[in-house]
């Protein structure tokens, strides 16, 4: 029974995040605040698909903990690509949205980087103990 709590802990936060973007997608329409960056929002399509790309890791680690590094990576790359897909496109559908492979492309970007910060941060702990 604990070792299920543990993993359906590791799986929350993609789920989560999941759900946060699909409500925000489904909003008609968003006007960001204007702070002096002229790309806000590629910004933030970054910094969520960064973060998400993370959570997926710990969700496909959190599923099977011996999961070869290589294959977890083609997993969570997998998912956050069709994620980010499928996001754009249920924007299309909602009045006030459109899909915009610029969007699409920073959010692969975002999972990508993240999938490489999670291997950087794994060499330099594996380093550090050793």
């Amino acid at each position: 029974m604990k070792i299920i709590f543990k993993r359906l802990i590791l799986i929350f936060p993609s789920i989560f995040i999941l759900f946060g973007i699909y409500f925000v997608s489904s909003q008609p329409s968003l006007e960001l605040p204007d702070i002096g960056i002229d790309f806000i929002d590629k910004l933030i399509h970054f910094i969520v698909y960064f973060i998400f790309g993370i959570s997926l890791q710990l969700s496909v680690f959190g599923i099977k903990k011996n999961t070869r590094y290589f294959v977890a990576i083609m997993i969570v790359t997998a998912i956050g690509l069709t994620y980010a897909a499928l996001d754009e496109y249920h924007q299309s559908l909602v009045p006030g949205r459109d899909a915009n492979i610029y969007d699409f492309i920073t959010d692969s970007i975002g999972i990508l980087i993240s999938q490489l910060f999670i291997k950087k941060v794994k060499d330099l702990v594996n380093t550090f103990l050793t």
